[in-house]
């Protein structure tokens, strides 16, 4: 996957100008717990972790992962040693089934289809 696209330009500049903990996650993250009940969670595409961070104040172990290391960065400074830097089709650093949940969100359609495959199976052998 291009990794030049998620890097600080991408959540600096353009869409986002600055990415930041948007009010929307608050209610994303309600809904997710409502829905699903997790004992667990690894999200997927994660960015800065501000899903993650959520989680976390909500007693539900989570880690999050991205391909940036950008995102790297700035998830040390959010979401300490909840973080792994590491595409979507490649979770090879994570068990099989750790995860009761897996929260994927704004992130398939950035994966080419090519991928897609391997991707969902990934999904699928870790959560």
């Amino acid at each position: 996957m291009p990794e030049v696209l998620y890097e600080q330009d991408y959540f600096t500049k353009h869409p986002y100008k600055e990415y930041f903990d948007f009010p929307a996650h608050a209610a994303r993250v309600d809904r997710f717990i409502n829905i699903t009940h997790p004992e667990s969670v690894l999200d997927v595409g994660c960015g800065y972790g501000y899903i993650v961070r959520r989680l976390l104040w909500r007693g539900i172990p989570a880690i999050g992962c991205d391909l940036s290391k950008w995102c790297q960065q700035k998830a040390s400074e959010i979401i300490p040693g909840h973080f792994v830097c590491t595409p979507a089709d490649d979770l090879s650093m994570i068990p099989d089934k750790k995860f009761d949940v897996l929260y994927c969100e704004g992130v398939l359609e950035h994966i080419p289809d090519e991928l897609i495959g391997k991707v969902l199976s990934e999904f699928q052998r870790v959560a």
